[in-house]
This record gives structure tokens, sequence and C-alpha cells, in this order.
């Protein structure tokens, strides 16, 4: 079942994501619970969608305007969990990332994020996104290394429209950031 997500997801929204950041960026599994633990606290819940069955979050989507993002950085919560000078480093990551886009018209969605362990669960949210969103284009970025939703994308039509080399955290195995589209 595809819904909006409540409060009493974050913990399995924070969960698919952090697999999803530990995955992609290489982490060491020592840290996957203060990873964890920050982005519980900095979510901003209503931006979310959530794939449930049986009581338990499968697969989420942020979907936004561009005003806001799905993470809300705060640099007390980022210390908290990661002491005063990597959390201050790790806020100022945040913010570049999960600043309000301004690059996006009235009539485009941007597709914060897509997580789903089940390609079932991914093409579930992405196909009730596009119902929900008629005649909307729907934008969204992802890295080459992240092959499972890059094939989610495709099958639920979007297209590639352009390619950038990855500017982020070094030696993760990422080379490209590949933008999609979906003209709905």
């Amino acid at each position: 079942m595809i819904r909006c997500a409540q409060n009493q997801d974050k913990k399995g929204i924070a969960a698919l994501l952090t697999g999803s950041i530990m995955r992609d960026f290489a982490i060491a599994d020592n840290e996957r619970a203060r990873i964890m633990a920050l982005i519980e606290d900095s979510l901003h819940t209503a931006l979310f969608l959530v794939s449930e069955r049986e009581g338990v979050v499968q697969g989420a989507a942020a979907i936004i305007d561009g005003r806001e993002r799905m993470i809300k950085v705060d640099a007390g919560a980022a210390r908290r969990h990661f002491g005063p000078i990597m959390g201050t480093l790790i806020a100022r990551a945040l913010k570049k990332e999960f600043s309000p886009r301004t690059d996006l018209s009235s009539n485009v969605w941007f597709i914060d994020a897509l997580v789903a362990d089940d390609p079932f669960d991914a093409d579930a949210l992405l196909n009730h996104v596009k119902s929900s969103l008629p005649g909307m284009t729907i934008k969204a970025e992802i890295t080459d290394k992240n092959t499972a939703m890059l094939a989610a994308y495709k099958r639920q039509g979007f297209e590639e429209v352009a390619r950038k080399p990855f500017t982020g955290v070094k030696d993760t195995g990422i080379k490209e950031q590949i933008m999609l589209a979906y003209a709905g």
C-alpha cells in the first residue's frame, strides 16, 4: 500500500536511507547507528510517500516542489550525534546538499529520494508519483552506482537527460550524476 508518510514512519524511512547511503558511499558499518539517528531526527516526513506491507515500511520517495527538501539541516543535531567538529562538517555538507532548489518551475516536481529494497516497491512508488502529478514534469538525479533505482526509473518511463561528473565524496566508486525526467 502506498500512502503519505507519518511521524511513526521516520525510523523505517531513516533505515532505508541509511542503507542506501552506506552502500553508495562505502561508510564503515560502525557509523550506521549515528547516521540513522541523525537522518531520523532531520527528516521532513510530510514530503514522503511510503510503500508499506504488513505495517512495515518497504520503500520511500520524497517528492518536492523546490521550496523544501527532505532533510531539515540542524547543526545542533549533527553535533549531538557526531561531536562538535565532525558534526559541524556534516551539517555544512547536508546544508549544501539539501538547500532549497531554485531551478524548478511551477510545473516541475523533483524526486529528492527513492529508496526500496524490492524493485516492486520502487516501481509502485514511482507509478503513484506519476499518477498523482498528471501533466507535470518530474525530475530526479541519481548516481551511476545506484543501478537498481536507475533501472526502476527507466522501467517507469523516465528518460536520461544529462550526465555530469560526480563532485562529491571521493573514493566512492561514483563517477557520474545522472539527471532523469518524466514528462507526464
